[in-house]
């Protein structure tokens, strides 16, 4: 269908921003006070992050639920049309004016300049003072699903949009490398210590620089707090509170702030922190009743957010790609500088089975280096596994034993490429086990415990 555009009066765009604009700041204050309306508008940024806080908000109000907003040109050229009777959603755009000195030394915009103004301008360009400002208009886009486009389009069109990683096992182990990089990149400090006298999972010291994570906490409250500190390691370091406000310095404020960063952060990779989010933010807030500065608190969470969510992708594709890499050959061994450190066997996972064999994932942990992840393929079962490589072996060690390139090299008959078999779907439901659970599996079963998984 054609979109029809209908010009509007100076007059009639501005009623129409300040009605979107009123419009906006109900929604906002309906944030503050129903804990509903704040998590459904938290999933909404934690997707649409790279859009300022007040599109975001334009966006919420005018379409609950949408998926990904695009204008009418833009979905044309994917090869797409909106449908008939679909109605746009206004977001602001920016909008870069040109302005002159006139010869009076007001600022003029040059698209308001009278001929004899231009011709002064053409006649004299190098020596009139010009500059350039940025305004913002009124703008439409809309939703993918107000085209035609069909749901299996929608990754492709909007990739960001994908939750490509669910986090249990290694996984968690993953992210949390991932964050610690972040940390490391950002000279902030992370440890794990005692927190005496404290049901605290964590906390930020400003005067060093530095996060403590309680080492009473499991994985995901470890990276649920790890994700709250840095954002307050971002937000209320010594040099930003400096120049905040006297609103936006109260603790209940900085501890919101924290709070729906790490609810945002955490949800845009499809972790659940809603129930203790809010819970969090209630008790330091009394539903944001104290917050008397929100739009501003907000614009902060939204700025942080998206810039953790962004590096957090870039560093995650990273230790995607280099999932299995750790131990793969000697050379990279040695220069990863694992070559000497000990490992011993934390985790067995099955993944698939080939033949008589079986595709096993390993955790190996080590005291004195991050952990590794090594895919094998034998057919041994994982209590065997625990018994022939029992205790700790160094990296290069590791190396030596029967891992999937070895294997393929002594058996032709299988005729999967080595790649093939180390990108091996999984078969499995089952997930990551302690060594020692199968070992106890084992012993109260009195059954083998290998192939039959």
């Amino acid at each position: 269908m054609a979109y029809n555009y209908k010009k509007k009066t100076a007059e009639e765009r501005k009623l129409e921003i300040d009605s979107l604009t009123d419009e906006m700041h109900v929604n906002l204050r309906n944030y503050a006070t129903d804990p509903k309306e704040l998590e459904a508008f938290l999933v909404f940024m934690s997707q649409f992050y790279n859009y300022s806080l007040k599109n975001q908000l334009l966006i919420h109000s005018q379409f609950k639920g949408a998926f990904g907003v695009a204008s009418f040109k833009t979905f044309k050229d994917w090869g797409f049309s909106v449908l008939k009777g679909e109605k746009g959603i206004k977001i602001f755009v920016p909008v870069e004016i040109k302005q002159f000195k006139t010869k009076q030394g007001t600022w003029k915009n040059l698209s308001a300049a009278t001929k004899e103004e231009k011709e002064d301008l053409a006649a004299h360009k190098t020596t009139v003072e010009t500059r350039k400002r940025v305004s913002f208009k009124l703008g439409t886009v809309f939703d993918v699903t107000q085209t035609n486009a069909q749901p299996e389009d929608y990754p492709d069109l909007f990739p960001n949009r994908k939750k490509d990683f669910q986090y249990a096992g290694k996984q968690m182990v993953i992210l949390k490398k991932t964050l610690l990089r972040y940390a490391k990149e950002e000279q902030i400090g992370v440890q794990t210590a005692k927190i005496s006298n404290s049901p605290a999972k964590g906390y930020y010291r400003p005067d060093t620089h530095a996060i403590v994570l309680s080492d009473r906490n499991n994985e995901s409250e470890s990276i649920h707090t790890l994700i709250h500190e840095l954002a307050h390691a971002a937000m209320h370091h010594p040099k930003k509170m400096a120049q905040k406000e006297t609103a936006l310095q109260e603790t209940p404020v900085l501890e919101y702030q924290a709070e729906m960063t790490a609810y945002v952060v955490a949800h845009a990779f499809g972790l659940d922190t809603k129930a203790h989010s809010l819970q969090y933010t209630a008790q330091w807030t009394k539903n944001l009743e104290h917050v008397t500065e929100l739009e501003k608190a907000l614009e902060e969470v939204k700025s942080v957010s998206s810039e953790l969510i962004s590096r957090l992708e870039k560093l995650l594709e990273n230790e995607r790609l280099n999932m299995h890499a750790g131990l793969k050959d000697a050379p990279e061994a040695k220069n990863n500088g694992i070559g000497h450190a000990l490992f011993s066997i934390h985790t067995i996972e099955p993944i698939a089975k080939i033949g008589t064999h079986m595709v096993y994932d390993l955790e190996l942990h080590s005291e004195t280096t991050e952990p590794q992840f090594y895919r094998i393929l034998t057919t041994k079962t994982p209590v065997e596994i625990g018994q022939t490589w029992k205790g700790e072996k160094s990296g290069a060690d590791w190396l030596k034993e029967n891992t999937l390139t070895a294997f393929v090299e002594k058996h032709p008959e299988i005729t999967s490429p080595q790649e093939k078999i180390a990108n091996i779907e999984k078969d499995f439901p089952a997930g990551p086990e302690l060594l020692d659970t199968y070992v106890a599996k084992e012993r109260s079963e009195g059954i083998n415990s290998g192939l039959s998984l």
